[in-house]
């Protein structure tokens, strides 16, 4: 038969075969644990993008972000060129000719401030384009 204890107005009764029958007041029984010698294989991660779980969704994106190498996809080295080298040069050459073509309204003042600010904005764009088709 087991063991009984007394808990509060109850007396609990415990089988022999209970993990800690016998020893009840003592140490637990020691466990032992085997390590394998050859390690899990690692298992790649599930590309899921789950973007209404608040706790995964900045990770996912995170993840997302990292996963984009521009050395492997030309396009888009070519798309930043078109978009900030391109776009903007061809832009300001536009309004520069329409500021001259109008010199009733704009004057050479106008055009040297609009030049300024454009020799402002403009270099980070191309030094991000510049150092990036590098391959660092």
């Amino acid at each position: 038969m087991g063991e009984k204890i007394r808990v509060g107005r109850v007396y609990l009764e415990l089988p022999e075969d209970f993990i800690y029958g016998g020893n009840l007041a003592g140490t637990p029984p020691q466990i032992r644990a085997e390590k394998p010698e050859t390690p899990e294989p690692l298992e790649n991660p599930v590309e899921i993008y789950r973007p209404n779980d608040p706790f995964q969704y900045e990770i996912d994106q995170a993840r997302a972000v990292a996963s984009i190498n521009s050395t492997h996809k030309p396009w888009v080295r070519t798309t930043w060129f078109v978009l900030f080298i391109l776009g903007p040069s061809a832009l300001f050459v536009l309004f520069g000719y329409s500021m001259i073509a109008n010199q009733s309204t704009h004057s050479w003042g106008d055009f040297v401030v609009a030049l300024v600010i454009f020799l402002l904005v403009f270099p980070p764009f191309l030094s991000i384009w510049y150092r990036r088709g590098r391959g660092k």
